[in-house]
């Protein structure tokens, strides 16, 4: 164990961040500044946009602690409903976004909806998109919105997360998104009914396959509930996240 904790603050905007950054850097504690990773001044590759400060905890009242390691992380609403959005992908997908893997698609598409935040906020862009013009940057997002079904997608989750929090049993759910019909359908299966959840999931695949416009999710209700409590306010954050993509800021 290295870690003791982590704490995470969101502020409105950029100016508020680097008040709170200097605030931080100015303050003398009795934990020590290990390391400081600045990913608003040099966004990650991916797009991921925050402030890291590792501290080497120290405090005479709880010794057996000391030298452990405690992360704060900084950043503004708008970095913070992008990180929302990636989680909330990455978590109904199943794929490791927030680790710069997963589909290509969805790795282009946040880097791009990144790269528009940064203008939006007048901070560094992600320097694969440094050549790129803010006006430029912004085609390309609202055109994979729009490919991608974004924001359907998004919202379908968002509703599919509230109603698996209200269903008391089921260990497997199986999310139906009719990006057609603009519905959502949640199946939950116990966990010894692993082979039906896999058998419905896979005739639905093979419709998807088939032209039928849908996307079908097998996911863990712990998976759900782990988002709700690393996120309370995800629903008003992806939404938050989709309001900021179609601004003209």
């Amino acid at each position: 164990m290295q870690d003791i904790g982590g704490l995470r603050a969101i502020v409105q905007d950029a100016r508020e961040l680097s008040m709170l950054h200097e605030d931080y850097m100015s303050t003398h504690f009795l934990h020590v500044l290990k390391r400081k990773n600045d990913y608003v001044a040099q966004p990650k590759d991916d797009g991921y946009r925050s402030i890291h400060l590792v501290y080497r905890y120290q405090n005479k009242r709880q010794p057996i602690y000391n030298g452990l390691h405690i992360e704060l992380q900084l950043r503004t609403k708008v970095q913070h409903a992008w990180a929302t959005a990636v989680e909330t992908i990455g978590t109904f997908l199943n794929q490791a976004l927030k680790s710069g893997e997963g589909e290509e698609k969805w790795r282009e598409f946040f880097l791009l909806a990144s790269g528009y935040f940064s203008c939006i906020e007048r901070t560094p862009k992600p320097r694969i998109l440094a050549d790129l013009s803010c006006n430029e940057i912004r085609k390309a997002a609202l055109s994979e919105f729009k490919r991608l079904d974004f924001e359907h997608i998004l919202t379908g989750f968002s509703i599919a997360t509230d109603m698996i929090s209200q269903i008391h049993s089921g260990y497997y759910h199986l999310i139906i998104l009719d990006l057609y019909e603009h519905s959502v359908q949640v199946k939950s299966y116990s966990k010894d009914d692993y082979d039906n959840a896999i058998n419905d999931y896979s005739s639905y695949e093979l419709e998807a396959l088939l032209g039928r416009k849908i996307e079908v999710v097998l996911t863990l209700g712990a998976n759900v509930n782990s988002l709700r409590a690393a996120y309370p306010n995800y629903f008003l954050d992806t939404k938050a996240f989709i309001d900021l993509l179609q601004s003209d800021s």
